[in-house]
């Protein structure tokens, strides 16, 4: 959580890559969780390990 940036809303923000563990409890969370996140205006990709209870978001936060 450390690196948190606030960004004025005139200053251009880089993509960047954001790992957030989730509890995901079936494969059915884990769909769930990717089609929420991918609907989100600025998120290129996102990659959902259930396995590591991880997800992986690319995109302008």
């Amino acid at each position: 959580m450390a690196d948190l940036q606030i960004v004025p809303a005139g200053k251009t923000v880089e993509a960047q890559y954001v790992e957030m563990k989730v509890p995901l409890y079936s494969y059915g969370c884990e769909k769930k969780v990717k089609k929420a996140l991918a609907h989100l205006k600025g998120i290129y990709s996102v990659h959902v390990d259930y396995e590591l209870q991880k997800v992986t978001v690319w995109g302008d936060m």
